[in-house]
């Protein structure tokens, strides 16, 4: 399924090294996933107008547990898409929870945390199943220029 809502690149074009769509970790309902392999410290932008729902800003390393985001923002938007920003540099979030943010405003540095092979961003829109909270779907990402 596609997303309702468009979504801005949440990195400068001129800081991505590479995307990459293809992460054997992105099988199953991260299908839709995008990493956006970048230099450490990266400005992250919010990629879409929306309220922050959830926030982890205290993980140092990698780990090689497959679920761990390591430090991370997730972002409610209209249409009840959710964006989510993983892999973020340790105290590397400049946002807080229930904070309204505008889309484009920097809202983090990259890293290197959670399971990750380098430092990235991962990046993907997210709908919640209403039955179960914990289930959700990726949404093919419509992106705007």
């Amino acid at each position: 399924m596609k997303s309702k809502n468009f979504y801005r690149k949440p990195l400068d074009e001129s800081e991505i090294i590479r995307v990459d769509t293809s992460s054997p970790a992105h099988k199953g309902r991260l299908n839709n996933a995008v990493d956006f392999l970048c230099k450490e410290g990266t400005k992250i932008c919010a990629s879409q107008e929306g309220e922050v729902v959830e926030i982890v800003n205290d993980k140092k390393e990698t780990t090689s547990d497959l679920n761990d985001a390591g430090n991370f923002i997730l972002i409610k938007h209209k249409n009840n898409e959710f964006s989510h920003y993983a892999h973020l540099k340790y105290r590397g979030i400049l946002v807080k929870k229930f904070e309204k943010v505008k889309q484009g405003q920097l809202i983090a540095y990259s890293n290197n945390t959670g399971f990750s092979y380098g430092p990235h961003l991962h990046f993907s829109v997210i709908k919640f199943n209403s039955k179960n909270k914990g289930d959700f779907e990726s949404l093919e990402i419509r992106w705007t220029q």
